[in-house]
């Protein structure tokens, strides 16, 4: 067997519970970030008495530019006044800065947790 054949990976490899829950939990990350963030964008609109369009709240994923483009689309199919696109990217471009944000303070606070625990050994 040469080093190509053993380095492929099979589908029997790929495909098992460990990689079908990650995508499961990620499906899950994704579907609550959309709701929680059009939630937020609704409690907004409320408190500015309607001057948020609740629309943007979906932008604030990390799915850069097509969250913004869909959103602006859903918008002017709905009132063709309406022009969100560069509030949408503004609320995009936040959420991909948030998830920088987020993810270096996982990083950097994950192993000191994770030592309190005692689930890794202190070194």
């Amino acid at each position: 067997m040469n080093q190509l054949q053993e380095s492929l990976c099979t589908r029997a490899h790929a495909v098992v519970l460990d990689t079908l829950v990650v995508f499961g939990l990620g499906l899950v990350a994704f579907v609550s970030a959309i709701a929680c963030g059009v939630l937020f964008a609704k409690l907004v609109c409320f408190v500015t008495k309607g001057k948020v369009n609740p629309l943007i709240g979906a932008c604030g994923i990390s799915a850069f530019p097509m969250a913004a483009r869909t959103a602006h689309r859903v918008g002017r199919e709905e009132d063709s006044s309406n022009w969100l696109l560069p509030h949408a990217m503004a609320t995009n471009v936040g959420g991909q800065i948030g998830s920088v944000v987020a993810g270096g303070v996982i990083l950097t606070y994950a192993t000191i947790v994770l030592e309190m625990l005692g689930l890794i050994p202190i070194l």
